[in-house]
C-alpha cells in the first residue's frame, strides 16, 4: 500500500525489486512448511532460499532474516499470523507467484514484498501493517479472498 491508502499496481518488468533474493514464511506450521516450498515450485521460484520465521523471531527486523540459511527454521513452532515476504523478486515472478498461490484451494496468507522502509521492520510490525492492509482490500472488495493458509 501507498502512504496515500492506496494500492500499487504490479507491473511487468523482469528487473528485481528490492533485497536480496529470499523469501521469509511466518506462521506456517512444521507440517505445512512443505507446501510453501511445493508452491514456490511449482511456481518455478524454488531458487529462492526460504527462511521460517519461529514465533521466537517475530521481533526482529526483517534485515536480520534475511541473513539466514535457506530452511533455516524448518520445523521449528511458528507464530500465530501466517504471512510470505517476498524480497528480490521481479515483478513478473511475483505475478507467477500470485497466480500459482490463487490456483491452491486454501486461504492466502498475507503477502508482501520487502521495500527500503519495511526492511527495518519487525516481523510483529510488518504483520500487523498486513493485516490492517488486508482489511482495507476486504472493505475495497469484499470478494477479495484473505486468510491465514498458504
Amino acid at each position: 500500500m501507498k502512504p496515500n491508502g492506496t494500492f500499487k499496481k504490479i507491473g511487468s518488468t523482469d528487473t528485481p525489486m528490492y533485497g536480496p533474493p529470499k523469501v521469509l514464511v511466518c506462521g506456517t506450521p512444521p507440517k505445512r512448511q512443505r507446501k510453501v516450498l511445493d508452491l514456490l515450485k511449482k511456481s518455478g521460484l524454488d531458487r529462492f532460499p526460504v527462511v521460517f520465521v519461529t514465533a521466537e523471531e517475530e521481533s526482529q527486523p526483517l534485515a536480520e532474516l534475511l541473513t539466514r540459511e535457506h530452511l533455516s527454521g524448518q520445523g521449528l513452532p511458528a507464530g500465530q499470523r501466517r504471512a510470505i515476504i517476498l524480497s528480490g523478486f521481479t515483478e513478473n515472478e511475483l505475478r507467477g507467484f500470485l497466480a500459482a498461490l490463487r490456483k491452491e484451494k486454501s486461504q492466502r496468507p498475507l503477502l508482501a514484498t520487502l521495500t527500503p522502509t519495511s526492511v527495518n521492520w519487525t516481523v510483529h510490525f510488518l504483520l500487523d501493517e498486513l493485516s490492517a492492509e488486508a482489511e482495507a482490500m476486504k472493505n475495497i472488495n469484499p470478494n477479495t479472498p484473505t486468510g491465514n493458509h498458504p
